[in-house]
């Protein structure tokens, strides 16, 4: 009896220190990923010029609003406006480790400028397909700039081709244009690939993009 109590005793040492460890081992990990969030946030900061004025919230979870499923699936990172928080699933934890997670912050940090933007001018816009079609652009575009890469995803590369000329350009006038005035749902039910017309189209809208915004030279 002593024996099994005894055990039992070193049993629950074990497993104290274990749980011990894990949790010391994820405090270094957050604090990592906290120094990482801060430092992409200067450095876009100093090198884009651009400015947030509030900084978002960081967590190492999925996003509990989102369905378990979804949940599971999801893991890439997720900016959610509401709450002004990135969210950084279990599953990139190995990326940041490795320090290989700088891109999928950077995309998510263009959301939240995005949302900066938003508010700027406002904030009362409908989530149209338009809206998070440039959304998405635009955090694509923050994110290739900033590494200086063409490393973009292949479901946001129309995305991206859309506002890069207009951003080139225009800078965060370029941005505030197409926040106010997106494209229409319309023009974008089109999903790659591209027809040739759909391709037109999208060159006429930011030919018309830039006429307008011509106007502020």
């Amino acid at each position: 009896m002593k024996s099994l109590k005894k055990i039992i005793q070193i049993g629950g040492l074990v497993a104290a220190l274990t749980i011990g460890g894990i949790y010391q081992r994820f405090d270094i990990i957050r604090n990592k990923a906290e120094e990482c969030f801060l430092e992409r946030i200067r450095l876009q900061e100093e090198v884009l010029g651009i400015k947030y004025d509030k900084k978002p919230k960081l967590k190492l979870e999925y996003n509990p609003d989102y369905p378990v499923i979804t949940t599971f699936l999801y893991n890439m990172g997720q900016y959610v406006p509401s709450k002004e928080t990135v969210y950084l699933p279990p599953l990139t934890i190995p990326n940041l480790i490795l320090g290989d997670v700088e891109n999928t912050i950077d995309h998510e940090l263009g959301h939240h400028y995005f949302n900066i933007l938003s508010e700027r001018l406002g904030g009362d816009f409908p989530p149209t397909i338009g809206r998070r079609f440039i959304n998405e652009g635009v955090a694509e575009y923050i994110k290739i700039k900033i590494n200086d890469s063409n490393d973009n995803l292949p479901c946001y590369v129309r995305n991206f081709e859309f506002v890069k000329p207009i951003i080139d350009q225009y800078g965060e006038k370029g941005i505030e244009v197409l926040i106010e005035r997106p494209p229409s749902d319309e023009s974008l039910t089109e999903i790659p690939p591209l027809s040739e017309l759909d391709v037109v189209n999208s060159l006429h809208q930011q030919d018309n993009y830039l006429r307008y915004l011509g106007q502020y030279n």
